[in-house]
Parts: structure tokens; sequence; C-alpha cells
């Protein structure tokens, strides 16, 4: 059985206000002046009158002493030097102020001289016959039983068990057959042990200690326990609280890392979007096609992520340095791209190029480079920057409108009418155009007149 200590309805004490360390000793015939007050104590409303309930090393029984109704109380210690005390108090009604420390005392000076001037005490006529499991001064291993049995007196019985600095716990209805405690008070822990019968005849032991054994029953007991949980409970929190603090972190670095996703550096979401296209550069191997070039009215995504064997654009190189663009038809940019044809170039320009044994077309290796057409749409000139490499040939197209009554625009500003083709604008670029003339022939990005 768990042992249920008892609630202090009331605190007190004898420490001087100006001696902030209590030192347990006293002199014989010392004086104490016993104060009490309610305080912070949780137990029920104390009733006077009050009185100290003196527990002692050399008697075998306790001292009842009167302590009145106010709040204060003057006690001469009588016993003899070297004697061990204990002081616990009572109100009328059975609430406890809890106990004191055990103070020892000590023989006055010479100076002092107190002896002889002590306030008689009256000591029981009788007192109780009592066997106990243990010796009068005893270390009872903590976990382990004290049995009491009581040879005299008339029952009921209370059993009171008073540890030093700490409230009492009384066991009440004792028969004759005597009562087993367990002793569930930490290692060292000093006590005293008193049972008092239904006429007031009384026994006590002490001081006890608890000694060195199992402390598996001091997980419930009282006051040692709220301690024991609490610290229980610190720690556990700082443990719970690490472990969900490192689970947090690692779960929104892992969310921080799903967002990021694949790489497109470059998208083709506003007006300041820029486009780099890779370069193709003619080959002889490849066939030309040039009714595939950029097909007409298709969306291409121009982007690129960092897996280029899946996403990423192909491109077939003609022999005119065109490219047919193949991409994944499951993207998509806001951007439509013309075909163009080199037939419908000014009349008065021709481009010659070298053909391979094969029938691919090539040019020679001094000459040998990579073409980039650029073509302006209705909308005006396309959110691209192009980044070509040394020696290629950039050619800007004149805009081509959609729809029968599109409006042609020579390089010199003037409206052609329809059907007429505008003169070709090459080797320009944006910063300025360079026309070539009606005779003027491009030979491999050279003008030749």
């Amino acid at each position: 059985m768990a042992t249920k200590w008892m609630e202090q309805s009331f605190f007190f004490d004898w420490t001087p206000i100006d001696d902030p360390t209590p030192v347990p000793i006293t002199a014989q015939c010392e004086t104490l002046q016993v104060k009490w007050s309610r305080q912070t104590a949780t137990g029920r409303d104390p009733i006077a009158p009050y009185y100290l309930q003196i527990f002692t090393s050399n008697y075998v029984f306790p001292f009842q002493v009167a302590a009145g109704s106010g709040v204060t109380t003057n006690f001469t210690v009588p016993y003899a030097p070297g004697t061990q005390y204990q002081i616990c108090m009572w109100d009328s009604v059975g609430s406890t102020g809890g106990c004191q420390a055990v103070y020892s005392t000590y023989a006055p000076s010479l100076t002092e001289d107190m002896a002889g001037k002590c306030a008689n005490f009256s000591f029981p006529a009788t007192s109780l016959s009592v066997d106990s499991s243990a010796g009068q001064y005893a270390w009872i291993p903590s976990c382990t039983d004290l049995v009491v049995k009581p040879t005299s007196g008339t029952p009921p019985y209370t059993f009171t068990v008073a540890p030093a600095l700490h409230p009492p716990f009384n066991i009440t209805n004792v028969g004759s057959d005597g009562v087993t405690w367990k002793v569930q008070l930490q290692w060292s822990t000093p006590f005293f042990v008193s049972l008092t019968d239904s006429t007031g005849l009384t026994w006590s032991y002490g001081p006890l200690h608890a000694g060195q054994g199992d402390d598996s029953c001091l997980v419930n007991i009282g006051p040692h326990a709220s301690i024991v949980t609490l610290v229980g409970t610190a720690f556990g929190s700082l443990i719970l609280g690490a472990v969900l603090t490192v689970l947090v972190l690692f779960l929104v670095n892992r969310r921080r890392d799903s967002r990021r996703g694949t790489w497109i550096p470059f998208q083709l979401t506003g007006k300041k979007s820029a486009l780099v296209p890779t370069p193709y550069l003619d080959t002889p191997q490849l066939e030309a096609d040039t009714s595939q070039l950029l097909g007409t009215g298709s969306n291409y995504d121009l982007g690129y992520s960092d897996r280029r064997d899946q996403n990423t654009s192909s491109a077939t190189v003609t022999s005119y340095g065109r490219s047919t663009l193949q991409t994944n038809p499951g993207l998509a940019i806001p951007y439509r791209t013309e075909p163009f044809d080199p037939n419908s170039l000014n009349p008065g320009v021709e481009i010659t190029e070298a053909t391979s044994p094969g029938g691919a077309t090539l040019a020679s290796p001094a000459e040998r480079r990579s073409h980039v057409y650029v073509v302006h749409h209705d909308n005006g000139p396309a959110p691209v920057s192009i980044y070509a490499p040394d020696g290629a040939d950039v050619v800007e197209l004149p805009p081509i409108y959609s729809g029968p009554n599109r409006r042609r625009i020579s390089p010199d500003g003037e409206i052609l009418p329809p059907g007429a083709a505008p003169p070709d604008v090459r080797y320009g670029n944006q910063s300025g155009r360079v026309l070539p003339g009606p005779s003027t022939r491009i030979e491999k990005g050279r003008r030749v007149t």
C-alpha cells in the first residue's frame, strides 16, 4: 500500500530572522520562540488550540506540550546534552504543521549559567509495551517491512510515522495484531515512529533511518513522488523536444529539395525572357530537308533541362544551314515559328555551295560555317537573344504577316503591295542591317558584288 502523507495545514519554526542558515543544535535549557502561520499550506484550516509533539532519542515515548491558541509559544529545551529530538506540531482536530529537523543538545557554557534552570517536565506514568521488528536506532532498508505489535493498551491504536522536515503519516484503527508498514522513504532519511492507544498511552522509537535497499516502492510516495515525477517529466520533455526539432528540420529540408525539381534556366514566360539556342553545325552526313523547316503553326519547347536526352529538342541540319526542330509534343510555348524558303529570296541574291559525291551539300573546310536565321513576326521583334559561335552567319529575315491581306514592308520602310516579295536582308543584326543589292551574291557568308 502506498504511503499517503498528510497535507500540512500550517507551517512553524523557531529560526531567528537574522539567522538565514539554521544549525540543528541547541543548548540545554535554551528557550525556543516557536511561531506558526498558514502561509501557503494546502491542508484544511487549522483549529486552535495547538500542541507540540516531541520525539527524543533518550525516551521510548513522545512528549506532549500545549502551545495555546495564539501564533507563538516559548519552549525551553530540558534534555540532557547529547540528546537528539524532533518537534512536530498539531492542532486540536489532528491537522498537522509538519515536523522540523532532528536537533541535538549540547551542554551550556559556564558563562551561560543555565544548568538547573529548565522548566520541570511531567513524564507519563506508564507507556505502552510494544514489540518491534527493528531496534530503536535501526537503519531499515527502503521498501522493507517494519512490524509493530502492541502487547498492552486498549485498541484501536494509531500508528504514526514522522520523518524529519516532512509531513507525518497516520494509520488509524490498528488492532491488537499490530501493523506492518513498508519503509517508503529515501535512503538516509531520519524518522520516528509512535503508537497511541485509545486511552492516550504512547510508545515511540527513533531516530530510525531508511537504509539502502530496493527503491521500487518509491514511485508513489506523495511529495517525494511529485519531485521524481517532475524531474522525469522535465528530462522526457527535453528529449521529446529534441526529437521533434530534428524531425521538423528534416521534413522542411526534404520539402525544399522536392520543390527544386528539374532545373530549367530559361523559360519563355514574359517579354523579358531570353532564348539561348544551341547552334548546330552543317554536317555532310545529314540529309537535306527544306520542307520541314520549323513546322508551320507548331509550338515548341525551346527551354532545356538537366535531362537532355529526354526533354530537349533535336535538330536535323539541312543543306542551307537550317535545322529541322523536333521536340517533345507534350511541351508548348506561346510563340509561332514560320518556315523559311530560300527560293523566295531576292532574285539578285544567290547562294553557292559545294556538293559532296553523295548528294549532300557541304562547304569547303576553309569556309564551313553555321547559319542562324532569325524570323521577325508581326508582333514585333521576338524576345530572343542570339548567341552564335565565331564565324556563324546571322541572317535577319523581314517580318512575315499572317492572313491573306498581310502587309509587307521593305527594308527601307515602304509598304509593299500584296504578292510582292520584299528584298532579302542578309548579313545584318539588330543594331545595323546590310542590304544586298540586286546583283549581290552571298557565298558562304561572304558578300560578293
